[in-house]
C-alpha cells in the first residue's frame, strides 16, 4: 500500500493578482503563510502525520509552503512536480490573456502550448513520470507528502482515475487544500481518502 498526501500551495500573489503564473517564482501572500500554517497544525494535531517520504516541488511557493507546515525533515526537491510552464505569458493576467488567446481555454487541447512554453499533455507526461518512480523506489506502507501546485495536483489525479486530459480543470484543488489517495497498487485507481479539503481555521473558532 501507498499513500499521497497532496497538498495544494498556499495563495501566492499571483493568485491574488489572477495572473497566468505557470513556472515563475512567486511568493506566498500573508493569507498564503496562514493557509500553510494552519495546515501543518492540522497535520501534526489531528493527522499525527509523519511522513515517510516529503517531496516538494522547486517552486519558492510550494517550497515556502512546506516551510510553515513544519514537518521535521529536509524535503526531497523535484523539478518536475513544478507547474506547467506557461512560458511568454506567466506575468500576464488571466483576463488579458483570455481576451489575446480566446480559443485557448474552449474548446480545451492538452496538446495546446503556452505561448513559448508547455502543454497541459507536456505538464501530465512529466508528472507522471516521475510520480512513477517515485512510488517504484518508496518502501511498502509508504506515506508520501507532496506539496506542489494546482496543476501537479491534477494530473495525479487524472492518472490516478484514467480521466482524460480534456476534463482537466475538474481536479484543479484550492490553495491550501489536502487530498489524500490510498493504493493497494500504483496500476489501479486508489481509494479517495480526501479530496480538497481545508483545515479548520483555529483562529475563526475564537
Amino acid at each position: 500500500m501507498i499513500e499521497l498526501w497532496l497538498v495544494r500551495h498556499g495563495a501566492s500573489s499571483a493568485n491574488v493578482e489572477k495572473l497566468v503564473t505557470g513556472c515563475k517564482d512567486i511568493p506566498l501572500t500573508k493569507e498564503g503563510e496562514h493557509q500553510a500554517n494552519l495546515l501543518g497544525k492540522w497535520l501534526s494535531n489531528y493527522w499525527e502525520f509523519d511522513p515517510d517520504i516529503y517531496i516538494t516541488s522547486t517552486m519558492k511557493r510550494a517550497d515556502d509552503t512546506a516551510d510553515l507546515i513544519n514537518i521535521p525533515c529536509i524535503p526531497e526537491k523535484y523539478a518536475e512536480l513544478n507547474e506547467a510552464d506557461a512560458g511568454d505569458v506567466s506575468y500576464w493576467k488571466r483576463d488579458k490573456f483570455d481576451a489575446e488567446y480566446p480559443d485557448f481555454w474552449q474548446p480545451f487541447d492538452e496538446n495546446r502550448p503556452f505561448p513559448g512554453g508547455e502543454s497541459h499533455k507536456d505538464l501530465y507526461d512529466r508528472v507522471v513520470f516521475c510520480m512513477q518512480n517515485i512510488v517504484n523506489k518508496s518502501p511498502q506502507n509508504a506515506r508520501i507528502l507532496i506539496v506542489a501546485h494546482a496543476g501537479t495536483i491534477s494530473s495525479i489525479f487524472h492518472h490516478a482515475y484514467n480521466v482524460p486530459m480534456k476534463y482537466f480543470s475538474k481536479f484543479v484543488v484550492d490553495n491550501g487544500s489536502l487530498s489524500v489517495l490510498r493504493y493497494e497498487d500504483y496500476d489501479t485507481p486508489p481509494e479517495l481518502v480526501l479530496y480538497n479539503q481545508m483545515p479548520p481555521d483555529v483562529k475563526a473558532k475564537k
